[in-house]
């Protein structure tokens, strides 16, 4: 019995004596590999245990002054990933007052000064409302792809409103000219491209305005002006096919609402019918002839077309039989309902079936997002 207790003993002994071995080996391995382990912890995720790591080698007396200085810079880096803000901002200037003349202690200092722009209190409060706006954004964004404008409308609405707001207190900080781009997207989203054009000019001119300064490296700076010149004559180019589709539209309400007037379908007979019908036959002949076209050279061709056996096919039938339903509709109608003379009413009827022809094709490429291929073979 008395051997027991010494047993029990020596036995908590050996398993302090593990339990410290096993959290002490952070003492024994080189800062640089402690460094490293952190690192790779942040990078999978493990933010806490990364953090904490960092701290303990910055307070780390033995271990290389460079080192510590990159670690609490990486502990900073950290919290203003996880959006804390206040704590960053006292990790950078604790690395600065620290560390003064290393490396990180000037990297503490840039991403500082980037931090609270326009003051600390304004430029924190800035960078939550940002985060908010780029929350909405990406959630607005997720929302379109998955569920189509109709039912993301209230999202990118939402989205924008944050997105406006904020470029306007933002004023001329460098941070405004991404959220003029991001902001010119959703107007891009909501077809509404003369505001995004605006977006898109503003942004550009905010780039212009860091270059001047000096504020950004040349290369950089004429990327970021590119950039922002290229998406706003994007916006341009939609805004233009916007318009045409629009009076495509209107083009078509009035070729129907002539054929209403005119009545045709009170001078019907079978001739016209079986003509009608031999045109729209050989125009579907057509349609399957130009998805044959199509799927030949998406498959079969080194550089696929962009245009898909349903649009090419489309391209031909709605337009072909509009024209046949349009002209013959109007040269029974003006020719028997008006009493007009042949010639007439069949002049009238050919214009009348091109006009809606037409307006059908920009219809159905705008649907199917083909004037970026038109203006590329123009």
């Amino acid at each position: 019995m008395g051997r027991m207790p010494i047993r029990a003993l020596a036995g908590l002994t050996l398993l302090a004596g593990a339990v410290i071995v096993a959290r002490a080996p952070a003492a024994d391995v080189p800062p640089q590999q402690r460094y490293d382990q952190a690192r790779h912890a942040m990078q999978a995720g493990r933010s806490a245990e990364a953090a904490a790591a960092f701290r303990a080698l910055a307070d780390d007396d033995g271990a290389p002054l460079a080192l510590r200085a990159q670690a609490l810079f990486a502990t900073g880096l950290m919290q203003e990933n996880a959006r804390r803000y206040e704590e960053a901002t006292a990790l950078y200037q604790e690395v600065e007052r620290r560390f003064a003349g290393t490396e990180a202690a000037g990297r503490a200092r840039d991403a500082n000064a980037a931090l609270t722009q326009g003051g600390a209190a304004r430029g924190i409060a800035l960078r939550h409302r940002q985060d908010d706006a780029w929350d909405a954004w990406t959630a607005a964004q997720d929302h379109l792809e998955r569920d189509g404008l109709r039912a993301a409308r209230p999202d990118l609405e939402a989205a924008a409103t944050l997105l406006d707001a904020l470029l306007g207190d933002l004023g001329d900080l460098p941070k405004a000219r991404d959220v003029a781009m991001a902001l010119g997207d959703v107007h891009m989203m909501l077809r509404r491209f003369h505001a995004a054009a605006d977006d898109f000019e503003r942004a550009a001119g905010l780039a212009r305005a860091r270059q001047a300064a000096g504020a950004s490296s040349r290369p950089e700076a004429d990327s970021l002006v590119m950039e922002a010149v290229d998406r706003r004559d994007e916006a341009l180019r939609c805004e233009r096919r916007q318009r045409l589709t629009r009076v495509a539209e209107s083009l078509l309400a009035t070729v129907v609402l002539g054929l209403l007037l005119v009545r045709p379908w009170h001078a019907t007979d079978a001739q016209l019918l079986r003509l009608g019908g031999g045109l729209a036959l050989a125009t579907l002949v057509l349609a399957v002839l130009a998805m044959g076209g199509a799927y030949v050279l998406r498959n079969f061709t080194e550089e696929q077309s962009p245009v898909s056996e349903t649009a090419a096919g489309l391209l031909v039938a709605l337009p072909g039989v509009t024209a046949v339903v349009v002209a013959l509709g109007f040269t029974a109608g003006l020719q028997r309902t008006r009493a007009w003379r042949p010639a007439r009413a069949a002049g009238v009827a050919g214009v009348a079936a091109a006009v809606a022809a037409l307006a059908v094709a920009t219809c159905l490429i705008d649907a199917f997002a083909l004037f970026p291929v038109l203006d590329s073979l123009l």
